[in-house]
């Protein structure tokens, strides 16, 4: 992965694989892969990948079973709502943004409405610009 050296490797870490998770694309129970796998595909420090795993279980998204190392939580219902409050978070700061910027209601609803309709990414898809195979997930 390239990454934004504004924002903590383990955190844009952790960001990556809680999007993984919220979007489904990692399922629950399913097991997350080894340290050394990520740290090598990443090419980060295995440390680096701890903190973001260990950040994922305070998070309640990612569990450890002795033994069997880490994995997704199989509570489908909490990965649900981690998921709605993390839309509720994006939405309330990007209305706050919009208001800063001057847009009124009718505006950001017509903003929205042309972004939805547009099947692109707005180059927004990747922020965090990735290289190896995580990036390919």
């Amino acid at each position: 992965m390239n990454f934004d050296s504004k924002i903590p490797i383990y955190l844009q870490l952790h960001n990556h694989f809680q999007k993984l998770i919220l979007s489904g694309e990692l399922a629950p129970g399913m097991p997350i892969p080894s340290f050394r796998k990520i740290a090598s595909e990443a090419q980060v420090n295995t440390n680096t990948v701890q903190r973001a795993m260990i950040s994922l279980v305070h998070e309640g998204l990612v569990g450890k079973e002795t033994g069997k190392g880490y994995s997704v939580i199989k509570d489908q219902e909490k990965i649900m709502y981690r998921r709605q409050e993390l839309v509720q978070y994006t939405t309330k700061q990007f209305l706050h943004a919009m208001k800063a910027l001057g847009y009124d209601r009718q505006q950001i609803i017509e903003v929205v409405f042309q972004y939805s309709n547009d099947n692109s990414d707005y180059g927004f898809e990747n922020r965090i610009p990735t290289k190896g195979k995580l990036a390919e997930r």
